[in-house]
Protein backbone atom coordinates (compact mmCIF):
# COMPACT_ATOMS: atom_id res chain seq x y z
CA UNK A 1 0.00 0.00 0.00
CA UNK A 2 1.27 3.63 -0.85
CA UNK A 3 2.56 5.62 1.87
CA UNK A 4 3.77 9.69 1.67
CA UNK A 5 6.83 10.52 3.68
CA UNK A 6 7.16 14.02 4.94
CA UNK A 7 10.60 15.55 5.69
CA UNK A 8 9.97 18.85 7.83
CA UNK A 9 13.06 20.83 8.02
CA UNK A 10 14.06 24.13 9.16
CA UNK A 11 13.10 26.17 5.95
CA UNK A 12 11.28 23.40 3.60
CA UNK A 13 9.11 20.05 3.82
CA UNK A 14 10.42 16.94 1.57
CA UNK A 15 8.04 14.92 -0.17
CA UNK A 16 8.16 11.66 -1.21
CA UNK A 17 6.00 8.85 -2.22
CA UNK A 18 6.90 5.42 -1.37
CA UNK A 19 5.35 2.27 -3.01
CA UNK A 20 6.45 -1.52 -3.75
CA UNK A 21 9.95 0.04 -3.09
CA UNK A 22 10.08 2.33 -5.46
CA UNK A 23 10.43 6.04 -4.03
CA UNK A 24 9.02 8.98 -6.13
CA UNK A 25 10.32 12.48 -5.13
CA UNK A 26 7.10 14.60 -4.98
CA UNK A 27 8.11 18.45 -4.11
CA UNK A 28 9.73 20.87 -2.06
CA UNK A 29 7.66 23.07 -0.22
CA UNK A 30 7.94 25.81 2.85
CA UNK A 31 4.57 25.73 3.83
CA UNK A 32 2.14 22.38 3.42
CA UNK A 33 -1.31 22.33 3.81
CA UNK A 34 -4.40 20.23 4.57
CA UNK A 35 -5.78 20.43 0.51
CA UNK A 36 -2.22 19.49 -0.49
CA UNK A 37 -2.04 16.85 0.87
CA UNK A 38 -5.41 15.70 0.39
CA UNK A 39 -4.75 16.14 -3.45
CA UNK A 40 -1.57 13.81 -3.13
CA UNK A 41 -3.51 11.01 -1.06
CA UNK A 42 -6.35 10.77 -3.60
CA UNK A 43 -4.15 10.85 -6.50
CA UNK A 44 -1.29 8.37 -5.26
CA UNK A 45 -4.18 5.88 -2.55
CA UNK A 46 -1.80 6.63 -0.10
CA UNK A 47 -2.82 4.79 3.36
CA UNK A 48 -0.10 6.12 5.79
CA UNK A 49 1.81 8.64 6.21
CA UNK A 50 5.28 8.45 8.00
CA UNK A 51 6.90 12.45 9.05
CA UNK A 52 10.39 13.77 11.47
CA UNK A 53 9.90 17.31 12.16
CA UNK A 54 12.78 19.17 13.17
CA UNK A 55 10.85 22.78 12.93
CA UNK A 56 9.09 24.65 16.49
CA UNK A 57 6.19 24.39 13.77
CA UNK A 58 3.32 22.05 14.60
CA UNK A 59 1.84 20.48 11.87
CA UNK A 60 -2.08 20.62 12.56
CA UNK A 61 -2.77 19.73 8.96
CA UNK A 62 -1.68 16.35 9.90
CA UNK A 63 -4.18 16.04 12.30
CA UNK A 64 -7.13 16.41 10.38
CA UNK A 65 -6.52 13.42 8.34
CA UNK A 66 -6.28 11.15 10.65
CA UNK A 67 -9.82 10.07 10.19
CA UNK A 68 -8.38 9.39 6.62
CA UNK A 69 -4.99 7.32 6.77
CA UNK A 70 -2.45 6.09 9.43
CA UNK A 71 -0.52 8.87 10.46
CA UNK A 72 2.56 7.99 12.13
CA UNK A 73 5.30 10.71 14.01
CA UNK A 74 9.11 9.33 13.64
CA UNK A 75 9.51 9.12 17.54
CA UNK A 76 11.70 6.54 20.30
CA UNK A 77 9.19 3.92 20.17
CA UNK A 78 9.78 3.12 16.36
CA UNK A 79 12.34 0.28 15.52
CA UNK A 80 15.11 1.61 13.80
CA UNK A 81 17.84 -0.19 11.89
CA UNK A 82 20.86 0.82 13.93
CA UNK A 83 21.40 0.88 17.65
CA UNK A 84 21.26 4.29 19.07
CA UNK A 85 24.33 4.96 21.23
CA UNK A 86 23.63 8.77 21.61
CA UNK A 87 23.85 9.86 25.47
CA UNK A 88 20.73 12.15 24.97
CA UNK A 89 17.59 12.03 24.56
CA UNK A 90 17.63 15.04 21.78
CA UNK A 91 18.64 13.07 18.95
CA UNK A 92 17.37 15.23 16.11
CA UNK A 93 14.54 13.35 13.83
CA UNK A 94 16.58 14.66 10.36
CA UNK A 95 19.40 13.04 11.87
CA UNK A 96 17.91 9.80 12.55
CA UNK A 97 16.34 9.88 9.24
CA UNK A 98 19.97 10.89 7.27
CA UNK A 99 21.60 8.01 9.25
CA UNK A 100 18.79 4.79 8.61
CA UNK A 101 19.43 6.11 5.08
CA UNK A 102 23.05 5.69 4.97
CA UNK A 103 22.51 1.72 6.47
CA UNK A 104 19.91 1.24 3.97
CA UNK A 105 22.51 2.29 1.07
CA UNK A 106 25.57 0.58 2.62
CA UNK A 107 24.28 -1.44 5.24
CA UNK A 108 27.09 -2.50 8.16
CA UNK A 109 29.86 -0.62 7.97
CA UNK A 110 31.79 2.60 9.17
CA UNK A 111 29.81 5.46 7.77
CA UNK A 112 30.07 8.96 8.04
CA UNK A 113 26.95 11.25 7.11
CA UNK A 114 27.86 14.71 6.71
CA UNK A 115 24.61 16.89 5.70
CA UNK A 116 25.05 20.76 4.71
CA UNK A 117 21.82 22.35 5.13
CA UNK A 118 21.04 25.08 8.07
CA UNK A 119 23.66 23.13 10.18
CA UNK A 120 26.39 21.19 9.23
CA UNK A 121 25.67 17.34 10.69
CA UNK A 122 28.34 14.57 11.06
CA UNK A 123 26.96 11.60 12.01
CA UNK A 124 29.26 7.83 12.72
CA UNK A 125 27.87 4.92 12.60
CA UNK A 126 30.69 1.96 13.10
CA UNK A 127 30.42 -1.29 11.33
CA UNK A 128 28.72 -3.15 14.46
CA UNK A 129 25.67 -1.03 13.57
CA UNK A 130 26.53 1.45 16.62
CA UNK A 131 25.02 4.89 16.33
CA UNK A 132 28.11 6.47 17.89
CA UNK A 133 27.34 10.63 17.39
CA UNK A 134 29.08 13.25 15.86
CA UNK A 135 29.41 17.07 15.58
CA UNK A 136 26.68 20.06 14.49
CA UNK A 137 28.58 23.56 13.47
CA UNK A 138 26.50 26.61 11.62
CA UNK A 139 25.50 26.03 8.09
CA UNK A 140 26.42 28.35 4.99
CA UNK A 141 23.52 30.79 4.92
CA UNK A 142 23.89 30.84 9.14
CA UNK A 143 27.23 31.92 9.37
CA UNK A 144 27.25 34.57 7.04
CA UNK A 145 23.49 35.49 8.83
CA UNK A 146 25.38 35.44 12.43
CA UNK A 147 27.98 37.97 10.82
CA UNK A 148 25.88 40.34 9.94
CA UNK A 149 23.54 40.34 12.70
CA UNK A 150 26.24 40.09 15.32
CA UNK A 151 28.43 42.83 14.79
CA UNK A 152 27.38 46.40 13.86
CA UNK A 153 28.65 47.01 10.68
CA UNK A 154 29.34 44.09 8.47
CA UNK A 155 27.08 43.74 5.23
CA UNK A 156 24.55 40.55 5.08
CA UNK A 157 26.44 39.13 1.98
CA UNK A 158 25.37 37.00 -0.46
CA UNK A 159 27.00 33.41 -1.35
CA UNK A 160 29.11 33.63 -4.27
CA UNK A 161 30.12 30.39 -6.06
CA UNK A 162 33.54 31.21 -5.37
CA UNK A 163 35.87 32.48 -3.05
CA UNK A 164 39.53 33.50 -3.03
CA UNK A 165 41.57 32.92 -0.17
CA UNK A 166 42.43 36.96 -0.21
CA UNK A 167 39.33 38.89 0.01
CA UNK A 168 39.60 42.40 -1.65
CA UNK A 169 36.34 44.22 0.15
CA UNK A 170 34.72 43.37 3.24
CA UNK A 171 32.07 41.41 1.33
CA UNK A 172 34.83 39.20 -0.65
CA UNK A 173 36.63 38.88 2.94
CA UNK A 174 33.41 37.22 4.60
CA UNK A 175 33.04 35.08 1.18
CA UNK A 176 36.39 34.06 1.89
CA UNK A 177 36.42 33.09 5.90
CA UNK A 178 32.65 31.70 5.70
CA UNK A 179 33.58 29.56 2.17
CA UNK A 180 36.77 28.50 2.61
CA UNK A 181 36.34 28.22 5.99
CA UNK A 182 33.52 25.44 5.59
CA UNK A 183 35.83 23.82 3.10
CA UNK A 184 38.98 23.40 5.27
CA UNK A 185 36.45 22.22 7.98
CA UNK A 186 34.93 19.42 5.83
CA UNK A 187 38.30 18.62 5.17
CA UNK A 188 39.70 18.20 8.04
CA UNK A 189 37.09 16.39 10.12
CA UNK A 190 36.95 14.00 7.06
CA UNK A 191 40.78 13.21 8.07
CA UNK A 192 40.18 12.66 11.39
CA UNK A 193 37.33 9.87 10.63
CA UNK A 194 39.67 8.19 7.97
CA UNK A 195 42.11 7.62 10.84
CA UNK A 196 39.91 6.46 13.20
CA UNK A 197 37.57 4.44 10.89
CA UNK A 198 39.19 2.25 8.37
CA UNK A 199 36.69 1.38 4.84
CA UNK A 200 34.90 4.84 5.86
CA UNK A 201 31.84 5.51 3.41
CA UNK A 202 31.44 9.20 3.32
CA UNK A 203 27.99 10.37 2.35
CA UNK A 204 27.24 14.21 1.74
CA UNK A 205 23.82 15.52 1.75
CA UNK A 206 21.69 18.58 1.67
CA UNK A 207 20.50 21.51 0.21
CA UNK A 208 24.18 23.13 0.31
CA UNK A 209 25.82 19.20 -0.82
CA UNK A 210 26.58 20.10 -4.27
CA UNK A 211 28.24 23.53 -3.60
CA UNK A 212 30.82 22.17 -1.52
CA UNK A 213 31.37 18.58 -3.20
CA UNK A 214 33.90 19.93 -5.96
CA UNK A 215 36.15 20.52 -3.22
CA UNK A 216 36.05 17.61 -0.84
CA UNK A 217 39.37 16.08 -1.13
CA UNK A 218 38.27 12.67 -0.75
CA UNK A 219 35.95 9.77 -1.83
CA UNK A 220 32.61 10.91 -1.18
CA UNK A 221 28.80 9.60 -2.05
CA UNK A 222 26.07 11.65 -2.74
CA UNK A 223 23.38 10.99 -0.66
CA UNK A 224 20.43 12.60 -2.77
CA UNK A 225 16.55 12.81 -0.78
CA UNK A 226 18.67 10.54 1.75
CA UNK A 227 16.29 11.84 5.05
CA UNK A 228 13.38 10.61 2.72
CA UNK A 229 14.88 7.15 2.05
CA UNK A 230 15.79 6.58 5.67
CA UNK A 231 12.46 7.13 6.20
CA UNK A 232 11.17 4.53 3.94
CA UNK A 233 13.53 1.91 5.61
CA UNK A 234 12.42 2.67 9.09
CA UNK A 235 8.73 2.45 7.62
CA UNK A 236 9.60 -1.00 6.24
CA UNK A 237 10.51 -2.06 9.52
CA UNK A 238 7.91 -1.52 11.84
CA UNK A 239 4.92 -1.29 8.96
CA UNK A 240 6.28 -3.82 6.03
CA UNK A 241 2.27 -3.12 4.86
CA UNK A 242 2.58 0.38 3.82
CA UNK A 243 5.96 -0.34 1.92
Amino acid sequence: MPALLLDIGNTRTKIAVSNQGALTLISYNKEITKTFLNTLIKKHYVQCLLYSNVSEKDVPYLQSLNNKITIIPLNNQLILPFRNNYKSATLGQDRIALVSGATDLFGKSNILIISLGTCITYDIIDARNDYLGGGISPGLYMRFKALHHLTARLPLVSVSRSASLIGRTTEQSMQSGVINGIIGELNYIIREYKKKYKKLNIILTGGDASYFEPHINYKIFAGDHLALRGLQHILKLNYPDFV
